[in-house]
């Protein structure tokens, strides 16, 4: 799935920089023939990229491939090292025991603490406000988990999508607020798969080590520790199958038996009873190590794809994509030929939609622009009715500039703000910009439309790329930049 969010997102990325009415007329064209997915947003938009094609193959193959080749080489490392794990653990010489608590604490204690770590990870970021100091143990916790180790493979295998693939997983500003859950959820998945397959590992040895050697397994400790102590511990662990399965439940009699001293050597009492700790061992690799681990997996693969397709239908473009896909482009002439634009018709019932139906403007540095006009310069560049203007950045009215920014995030609908592309981007307005997304919903559409000093003129090419380059600076996906007579970006 990550591939096509790359795909999409990247298709988005062009169409920004393409005329509004081209863009219309074309995935109109494309959304008839898609008209049976128009319940489905998520196919509609895949099937949407797949009908244009127009990004290199060989690069989302190259994703494709890596999500792929990573997954394996994650799977067949964790298989060899609980291999290698268990071997050493359940090492035999025919002399000495196995010693069944040192088998516990190592292969299954520690394994309970990993699982503990990754439930903590899982939480949701909500639950940060809840449980102070959350946010610290999730970062702390995550630079320990095998998934971790996903960026790295990744730019072994393909390091020809290494540029697109790190942009994900390293948690770029921009990045990090578009694709933070999918990379959440990712490397989740990642450890899991990690963790299964160590898992896989460690009963594969161990069963083959039972079936061809003949294992002894008993206990020791140089601590103090009563045998009652060690038989809670045991019927405690095996609470999950004790009724249904009574052989792999070791008896007191097993426990009194089996425990030995180092001072003893290789003597044994009852030969025969020392291998018969096999099934309960067997059975706690199973309940407590490789069971939840599947399940976690399950639920994590569950879990991505559910980020996946939330995160592609919130992909800074999609929902007016979806109008264009899904409305027809009814063209309307404003009073003032020269000053007016075809726009799309409003969404039936009014529903909004980022940079489609109602919105608000902002003149910034003093423009001097009617209002009438400035709606209609909206319009024209991004199909936008404005319902209020607004004026800031002028002089120190730092109170204005407060009250414009209150009003335009009290608005549901997207924001235009409006500038002189002959001035270069100031401090001031990129600050105003950072405060207006902190008062307004994360996802809400930016729009920064530079004019020319003619505006109804197009602004000159370099100075759209100088406010495109600073307004990528600012990390914030939702901000997009557009002016007059843009035409696409082969």
């Amino acid at each position: 799935m990550l591939h096509q969010l790359l795909t999409v997102d990247a298709l988005l990325a062009r169409d920004a920089q393409t005329d509004l009415g081209e863009l219309h007329r074309r995935d109109r064209a494309i959304g008839r023939e898609l008209a049976d997915l128009a319940g489905r947003p998520a196919a509609q938009v895949l099937a949407w990229a797949e009908r244009r094609g127009e990004l290199p193959e060989s690069s989302m193959e190259d994703v494709r491939r890596a999500e792929h080749g990573v997954g394996f080489v994650l799977v067949a490392l964790g298989f060899v090292l609980g291999c290698v794990a268990a071997a050493g653990v359940l090492y035999y010489e025919g002399a000495g025991r196995v010693n069944v608590l040192a088998t516990l604490a190592l292969l299954v204690g520690l394994q309970l603490i990993t699982l503990a770590l990754t439930l903590i990870l899982m939480l949701p970021a909500r639950w940060r406000v809840i449980l102070p100091g959350l946010g610290a143990a999730q970062g702390a916790f995550s630079a320990l988990s095998p998934g971790r180790l996903l960026r790295r493979v990744a730019k072994w295998l393909a390091p020809a999508a290494a540029e697109r693939l790190d942009g994900v997983l390293a948690g770029a500003t921009a990045e990090e607020r578009k694709y933070g859950e999918v990379r959440k959820w990712l490397v989740l998945r990642a450890s899991q798969m990690f963790a299964a397959a160590f898992n896989a590992g460690l009963l594969a040895v161990y069963l083959a080590l039972v079936v061809f050697t003949d294992l002894a397994f008993g206990w020791s400790t140089t601590l103090d520790v009563d045998v009652a102590h060690v038989q809670v511990l045991v019927e405690t662990l095996a609470q999950p199958w004790k009724n249904w399965l009574a052989a792999a439940v070791p008896s007191a009699e097993l426990v009194e038996a089996t425990r030995y001293y180092r001072a003893d050597g290789a003597a044994v009492v009852n030969a025969a009873s020392l291998g018969r700790w096999w099934s309960f061992l067997f059975m706690c690799l199973v309940t407590y190590g490789l069971a939840p681990r599947l399940a976690l997996l399950a639920f994590a693969v569950w879990r991505l794809d559910r980020a996946a397709r939330r995160t592609l239908l919130h992909l800074p473009g999609v929902a007016e994509l979806r109008y264009r896909l899904n409305r027809e482009a009814v063209e309307t002439r404003a009073e003032d030929p020269e000053s007016g634009a075809p726009a799309p018709a409003l969404p039936p019932g009014g529903e909004p939609i980022p940079l489609k139906g109602a919105g608000v403007a902002i003149l910034w540095g003093g423009l001097e622009l009617s209002d009438a006009e400035a709606a209609r310069l909206v319009a024209r560049v991004a199909g936008l009715a404005i319902k209020g203007i607004h004026r800031a950045g002028v002089g120190a009215a730092f109170s204005e500039d407060r009250e414009t920014l209150r009003a335009a995030a009290a608005f549901a609908g997207p924001v235009a703000i409006i500038v002189k592309a002959w001035e270069p981007p100031l401090g001031e307005l990129v600050d105003f910009i950072a405060e207006l997304r902190g008062a307004a919903d994360a996802g809400r559409a930016i729009l920064v439309v530079p004019i020319a000093e003619d505006p109804g003129a197009a602004p000159c090419a370099d100075d759209i790329a100088i406010w495109r380059r600073r307004m990528a600076s600012t990390g914030d996906p939702w901000i997009s930049v557009r002016g007059i007579g843009q035409k696409a970006v082969p």
